[in-house]
């Protein structure tokens, strides 16, 4: 409410309070997250004339955005252009680069100023305020979502939930926002300006800005310590099936009808249900490939399928029954799928694999240390924090 549009032919005189509340408020949020990523300011202008004239100002007005303001202009089709001084393809060529970069770190700018810009898919993902200074009208068919388009997309990712994208500007384009609302959008609203804490995301990092603190000092250096257990994984052939000590599995003997059933159960052999194959083969590789892949999986090997799955079919095979066995006997397959088979079959081999891989060193030894004051930032949700008077 307190916005004026002032009586002014100059684009920027009339538009002074709405690029001032935006200059404002992305000074806050980089004031904030500088240390992590640099958060840009969008301003939307009505014609080329006006975003040249907008980014000289902005310039002149701003330290933050001197010789740190991208001015990119685009067609009707919305591709990259340049109507006001004829560039070589080169220069334009550089300019598109520059505003895909946008978002890396050695980027240098922080305002970007545009008049479409919207049309192109452009990805990028700092964009943490936006400052609309278009009419909007009706007969424009460029939609809402294209422009906040600009600015929803995630900064940190998925590890942070709440990102906040500050929207300003004149009381046509705000309504021409909130139309998104019909597909329903939520927008939320609050004071702005100096003095109002904005809902960024938290930045916790080394307080290295405070003067009375000697961090060399106070610095904990936590010891990086070489392993003591090992995993060698490529002694998977030395496995010997025939050393193995277990129980041998009862070979009974179930009519034609329930060889067709396969039993499910928990891992505490609780019945859960039965499925009837009806006249479907089982091929008895697939039986033992499912074996070997289920106790990869427990022993949390990545790979060695191939010198795992001969060890699995010798030992089912010739072992588990306490005699030689035909894999293709749909009775054999049959009792396979029983627990107390599956069980005893994934129990022997995680045990040895953990005595062939898993080695102990006995010791270990400090290889490095990690310094706290060195610690990279890291990023929160915005929430309620105490700023301590001693810590």
């Amino acid at each position: 409410a307190k916005l004026k549009e002032k009586p002014s032919s100059r684009f920027v005189e009339r538009y002074e309070d709405y690029i001032h509340l935006g200059y404002v408020e992305w000074k806050k949020q980089y004031d904030e997250l500088k240390d992590e990523k640099t958060p840009l300011s969008f301003f939307m202008t009505t014609q080329t004339e006006e975003s040249d004239q907008l980014a000289a100002y902005l310039e002149n007005r701003y330290p933050e955005f001197k010789k740190a303001t991208l001015v990119i202009h685009t067609n009707q089709s919305g591709e990259v252009v340049e109507k006001v001084s004829k560039k070589s393809q080169d220069e334009l060529e550089t300019l598109r680069k520059a505003a895909d970069k946008v978002d890396e770190d050695e980027s240098p700018y922080r305002a970007i100023v545009s008049v479409l810009m919207l049309r192109e898919g452009w990805d990028v993902r700092n964009v943490t305020t936006i400052v609309g200074l278009r009419p909007y009208k009706a007969a424009s068919n460029i939609l809402p979502e294209q422009t906040l388009g600009r600015g929803i997309r995630k900064m940190f990712g998925p590890d942070v939930e709440n990102e906040e994208l500050a929207v300003i500007g004149t009381p046509a384009f705000i309504e021409f926002v909130e139309s998104i609302k019909e597909e329903g959008v939520e927008l939320g609203y609050r004071k702005m300006g100096e003095g109002v804490k904005t809902k960024t995301p938290i930045i916790v990092e080394p307080d290295k800005e405070n003067k009375s603190k000697d961090l060399d000092k106070l610095d904990i250096h936590i010891p990086v310590l070489t392993p003591r257990i090992y995993r060698e994984y490529k002694r998977l052939e030395d496995i010997d099936v025939n050393k193995f000590a277990f129980k041998p599995i009862v070979v009974k003997e179930f009519s034609e009808e329930e060889t067709r059933e396969i039993i499910f159960e928990d891992l505490d052999r609780a019945f859960s249900h039965t499925i009837t194959l009806g006249s479907i083969d089982i091929d008895y590789r697939s039986v033992i490939s499912f074996f070997t892949n289920s106790i990869l999986n427990e022993s949390r090997l990545f790979s060695g399928f191939d010198a795992l799955y001969p060890k699995v079919e010798e030992f089912i095979t010739y072992r588990l029954f306490g005699k030689e066995v035909d894999l293709q006997e749909p009775n054999i397959l049959r009792i396979l799928s029983e627990m107390e088979a599956k069980k005893t079959v994934f129990t022997i081999f995680k045990k040895a694999i953990d005595e062939l891989t898993i080695t102990d060193k006995g010791s270990a030894e400090v290889r490095n240390y990690i310094k706290l004051k060195e610690v990279k930032p890291m990023v929160f949700d915005n929430q309620e924090f105490v700023t301590p008077k001693k810590s």
